[in-house]
């Protein structure tokens, strides 16, 4: 006796009483936060050294205004090489795999950027997170094509890109405390300048 199977993604399984399966309004609820948050991450190495130059991380390394460029060249470069490679990995293998392994590999530059005492030490890591962010977008944009069909997928992706315009806004402002309470901390005084 064969078994019939419903062979569509389960996005489009219906429920046998005719009902719209709870899976659609779940994946709104369950997968797109976590894709916003993980782009918003992922966006926040892009600004994180302007606010640590501003917190006097330039003086301490002695960054030049042609070193500050420098350092903003290489992460774009990083960016450049690795992300039609990424993307390329994440339609033909798995782009979920990507995205963790590009995650642990931004948290790990990152926080090695509070830690370094050398130029060629950031200019380094600001290269590899370059490298690291370029692989979120293609898989996170490789993920949704899987998970939406094509007439929500213009939404989920306005859901994702907007992970930029949000992180600045709130980056921006919890930096902006957190270097005014840490100014004490790296023997600045605790008045603006």
């Amino acid at each position: 006796m064969a078994i019939a199977t419903d062979e569509r993604p389960m996005y489009m399984k219906q429920d046998p009483n005719g009902a719209k399966p709870t899976f659609l309004g779940r994946r709104w609820r369950r997968i797109m936060p976590l894709v916003f948050v993980t782009y918003s991450l992922a966006y926040l190495d892009r600004a994180n050294y302007g606010f640590g130059a501003a917190a006097g991380m330039a003086d301490t390394l002695h960054i030049t205004g042609s070193r500050s460029s420098l350092l903003g060249a290489l992460f774009f470069l990083g960016y450049f090489v690795f992300q039609i490679p990424g993307a390329a990995y994440a339609h033909r293998r798995s782009a979920s795999r990507l995205v963790f392994v590009a995650l642990l590999l931004w948290g790990s530059m990152a926080s090695l950027t509070g830690i370094i005492h050398s130029f060629w030490a950031l200019a380094g890591i600001r290269f590899l997170l370059g490298a690291a962010e370029s692989l979120i977008i293609p898989a996170m944009l490789v993920l949704l094509t899987k998970w939406f069909t094509r007439s929500e997928r213009s939404r989920a992706n306005t859901i994702l890109i907007l992970g930029n315009p949000v992180t600045v806004l709130w980056m921006s402002t919890l930096t902006g405390y957190l270097i005014q309470g840490c100014r004490p901390w790296c023997g600045h005084s605790s008045g603006s300048g």
